[in-house]
């Protein structure tokens, strides 16, 4: 007999005699496509605080009169929509854990996609911004963000 064939698991209680049991898949708490669909959304929404970390300013209310005489582009980028991260109303009200880059949430650590779009849009997208994603020193962003918090 091949090594590893030897061994013949016994019979499983309720069944008749001679039959051999079989290996059964307990089915898992999660399913594996619904994790890979949380990482995936999650990773979306960081990827889209980042993007208005960088680039909301070409969202910004930066024409007061409305005059658009100044140069200014009216065009918003692609990647500051829902849509362009793969993301969309179904998932306005899912709860988000924020990254520890930002500092939207506050004293929490999560936010509903709707509230975290709220307060990026606050933000960067105003029509006054401050600037200190360039400071790499943790403890002097946080400084400033004690001085200027709401």
């Amino acid at each position: 007999m091949p090594p590893g064939q030897a061994y013949q698991p016994p019979p499983i209680l309720g069944q008749m005699a001679g039959m051999v049991a079989t290996r059964q898949t307990v089915p898992s708490a999660v399913d594996q496509s619904t994790i890979n669909s949380l990482v995936s959304d999650h990773l979306a929404v960081y990827s889209l605080i980042r993007c208005y970390q960088i680039r909301g300013h070409n969202k910004a209310q930066l024409d007061p009169l409305g005059i658009l005489q100044a140069d200014l582009s009216d065009s918003i980028p692609a990647d500051l929509s829902l849509e362009y991260w793969g993301l969309g109303e179904a998932d306005l009200d899912k709860v988000f854990q924020l990254p520890n880059t930002t500092y939207i949430g506050g004293n929490t650590d999560v936010l509903t996609l709707r509230e975290i779009v709220s307060r990026l849009e606050s933000s960067y997208c105003g029509h006054i911004g401050l600037d200190y994603m360039f400071i790499p020193e943790k403890s002097k962003c946080d400084w400033i963000r004690k001085r200027f918090e709401k």
